[in-house]
């Protein structure tokens, strides 16, 4: 999972291994889903069991290559992949894979095709001494890339590839932009050109540490796999909403100190999902009862004890 795609298949079976567990256990028994798996997945605070996704986790797993290469581009692979497809960076401009393309690289753009780019929309180029960052080509302003928003100045600029250190000079120690054009920009241009300027005032390069790469979502600006995991989660699975009080329950009720087999019960409970007669009886499928009698006695307990809430469950 952390070096290629995992085909379809071979998720579908995991998760339908990861399934019959859940529902069946060990022993032969219902294999009926109470709750769809796109909820148990989710983390125990957002109303799922924290069950990972293998889809997704494939795909945080594998953006960790590419996290790697922005880092350290001076490595003997990373250069060998910037030789052989262009600028890693760039991976809005992945779109069209060299069909002689490695099945390795392959994978890496399609997963962040079918996540929209989304490892291209979470990193951010911060700006230390300029010199490893593209003026126009990078995101370091805004979270956007100024050929984007000025495409008409783009076209006229001295050197579309400069890097930031080129679009400026130090003055004493104060840093000041000098963009430069390969023609005088017309009358109706300079509105542009000053909003451009408008842009950079503020920013300064620091002479003392070089540019570097930070992942957004994460405070620390690291890229991590679980945090990478959960902002796909939620971006791409969507998000569950549940009222304030719902949320206020299901975070005291995985702090309780029960059998694992009774917390599951309760969760399925809060989430009307749990094996009532009627339930059973509209599959056609006998069940006994007991145990869930059991299980109903525990759920009231357990909400009394840590919530001292009386909680009512009706079982028909």
């Amino acid at each position: 999972l952390s070096f290629f795609k995992a085909p379809n298949s071979v998720i579908k079976e995991i998760v339908a291994i990861q399934r019959d567990f859940l529902w069946r256990g060990v022993k032969d028994g219902s294999k009926i889903p109470w709750v769809k798996w796109e909820t148990v997945c989710k983390s125990k605070v957002e109303g799922g069991l924290g069950i990972k996704d293998v889809r997704l986790f494939n795909w945080a797993l594998l953006g960790k290559w590419v996290w790697r290469c922005m880092l350290s581009p001076g490595m003997l692979w990373a250069k060998v992949l910037h030789d052989r497809y262009g600028r890693i960076e760039s991976f809005s401009n992945c779109s069209n894979v060299d069909r002689r393309a490695s099945w390795w690289w392959k994978d890496i753009v399609g997963v962040l095709q079918q996540g929209n780019f989304w490892l291209d929309e979470k990193t951010e180029r911060c700006i230390g001494d300029g010199t490893m960052t593209r003026f126009w080509e990078d995101k370091w302003i805004g979270g956007v890339r100024l050929l984007d928003v000025f495409p008409r100045l783009y076209s006229f600029a001295l050197d579309p590839l400069s890097v930031v250190a080129d679009n400026g000079t130090w003055e004493g120690s104060t840093w000041v932009w000098h963009v430069n054009w390969r023609r005088e920009p017309f009358v109706h241009e300079g509105r542009s050109v000053n909003t451009l300027l408008d842009m950079l005032q503020g920013l300064q390069v620091i002479s003392s540490r070089q540019d570097y790469w930070r992942w957004i979502y994460d405070k620390d600006d690291v890229f991590l796999v679980k945090s990478v995991y959960l902002w796909l989660q939620r971006s791409v699975g969507g998000e569950l909403r549940y009222s304030s009080d719902f949320q206020l329950v299901i975070k005291s009720l995985w702090k309780c100190k029960a059998l694992i087999k009774c917390l599951v019960f309760c969760w399925q409970v809060l989430l009307n999902a749990f094996p009532s007669a009627r339930k059973v009886q509209t599959i056609n499928q006998q069940e006994n009862m007991t145990c869930y009698i059991a299980y109903f006695t525990c759920v009231v307990l357990i909400f009394r004890r840590n919530l001292h809430l009386d909680v009512h469950v009706i079982l028909y």
